[in-house]
């Protein structure tokens, strides 16, 4: 965050989730749309009106200060938010972030987590947290919950924000008994 695409691709996304968004008549609150860039242009993957998962709040106030959850929260009460929404712009972007997923290609047992506070004290490192408990089975890559751990990094540039993020997940000793005992 913010996505590394030139400025052009950027406003003509922006223009297009803004067309999808008011033809379904969304005019306001925390939504997110997720679309794929082709040679035509973005086509529409989906659309929601809540907050993105995957900890995309948690990466949009490292980048920008602003507290989703906050603003969710302070509109729901009946609060006029769009005064405290900053005029930001991707192409002013000072700081980035990103976060990365372990998902081990093994299948087994996790028994053992090493090395998390090493993980976290990596440069630009803001989290890295389990995804699941010791003990919990893995299986390999099957879908978002087969995650086993995610880090958050931040940076100067998405290159270094990811690199920090990649770095803190191999910093982690992940113990798994495999086959039977």
């Amino acid at each position: 965050v913010p996505a590394p695409v030139p400025a052009s691709v950027r406003r003509g996304i922006g223009h297009f989730v803004s067309s999808i968004l008011t033809a379904l008549g969304v005019m306001f609150g925390p939504g997110h749309t997720e679309v794929m860039m082709t040679p035509d242009g973005p086509r529409l993957i989906e659309t929601h009106t809540r907050l993105g998962g995957d900890h995309i709040p948690e990466l949009v106030r490292l980048t920008t200060g602003v507290d989703l959850h906050d603003l969710w929260a302070r509109q729901v009460l009946g609060e006029s938010v769009l005064p405290l929404v900053p005029e930001l712009s991707a192409d002013d972007a000072e700081r980035f972030a990103a976060i990365r997923y372990a998902v081990p290609e093994v299948q087994g047992i996790l028994t053992e987590v090493g090395s998390l506070d090493e993980a976290r004290s990596g440069a630009g490192v803001s989290e890295v947290s389990m995804d699941i408990s010791l003990g919990a089975e893995l299986s390999g890559v099957r879908h978002s919950f087969t995650r086993v751990a995610h880090a958050i990094a931040t940076g100067p540039t998405a290159e270094a924000a990811i690199s920090a993020a990649e770095t803190a997940l191999k910093a982690l000793k992940l113990h798994v008994v495999c086959g039977a005992a």
